[in-house]
């Protein structure tokens, strides 16, 4: 395999065959861009025949969608096959990478990303626990990555902000479609349980007395379910919905801390600190000014 991107430990390795179109765009020197996150490079690529590319202690975090036919992808010493409508993330200080065989096609999407913020928010939305996604939505997801791609070719100065908002959106929307794939395996009364959940964890009376009832089995076994398929338990399940959501408004809002605990669901904004600070090991004024300055 030949050497190419060097930078310090991190290289790329790869083997050339077959035939492949690609289309590339970035907005390497916005003025404004944020060193919390930030997509460095959009590629589309078409690909047809054998290819094999490797990166070493990859530096960033690439987010490919696969939009027709299919590739291998590595991850360390993992492999998995990644079809159309399935997303597979290269992630930061790993070796990955991917590889066709000589009667595979594919074409993808690519969104290379970086930023202080990476680590914390793939580890945060449990994205580096599965070897791919399978979507729910693919045409959102495509809709997504191409309005990124729109604004990179733009690179309309004053919309780096824009453009890091739509990047966090879209590793929030592969979290859910994450948990949505986990749950289609999930048994009907933790289904409707979560559905449940998932409709009033903002609210301050969360209904959890009522779950059982909603779900349609006594509330030992709703927790041993919670417990199985999920390693939470309820309440635990709603404060981590509860602290994604916060971590949202904190990174893409001037919202006050009152202002925020009040829309997740907690009356007393030192409460809301306290539990914070628990869940991410800083408090949320500390975790704004992190996410805003790096660090």
């Amino acid at each position: 395999m030949r050497k190419a991107h060097v930078n310090g430990p991190s290289y790329d390795e790869f083997e050339v065959g077959g035939n492949f179109q690609m289309e590339e765009c970035g907005w390497y020197q916005a003025p404004q861009r944020s060193l919390v996150l930030f997509p460095n490079t959009y590629l589309c690529t078409r690909r047809w025949g054998s290819h094999k590319m490797r990166h070493h202690l990859y530096v960033g975090v690439a987010l490919e969608l696969i939009v027709e036919g299919s590739a291998t992808f590595y991850l360390d010493n993992r492999k998995t096959k990644v079809s159309a409508g399935e997303v597979f993330l290269m992630q930061r200080g790993h070796d990955c990478g991917f590889s066709t065989a000589a009667d595979e096609h594919y074409e993808k999407l690519t969104l290379c990303i970086s930023g202080t913020i990476l680590d914390l928010l793939v580890e945060s939305l449990h994205l580096n626990a599965v070897p791919k996604i399978t979507l729910s939505r693919v045409e959102e997801a495509k809709h997504r990555f191409h309005e990124i791609e729109h604004l990179l070719r733009e690179k309309v100065p004053g919309t780096e902000r824009i453009i890091t908002e739509k990047t966090f959106s879209l590793f929030l929307f592969l979290g859910e479609e994450n948990r949505v794939t986990e749950s289609r395996s999930y048994p009907e009364p933790l289904r409707k349980a979560l559905d449940f959940l998932h409709g009033t964890y903002t609210r301050g009376n969360v209904g959890l007395s009522i779950l059982p009832e909603v779900a349609g089995v006594s509330n030992p076994t709703l927790i041993r379910m919670f417990h199985h398929y999920c390693g939470k338990s309820p309440m635990e399940h709603v404060t981590e919905m509860r602290m994604e959501l916060a971590k949202n408004l904190l990174e893409s809002t001037a919202l006050s801390m009152k202002e925020i605990a009040e829309r997740i669901g907690y009356n007393d904004p030192l409460y809301f600190s306290s539990v914070f600070r628990k869940f991410t090991g800083m408090s949320p004024r500390a975790f704004r000014k992190f996410t805003r300055e790096g660090g």
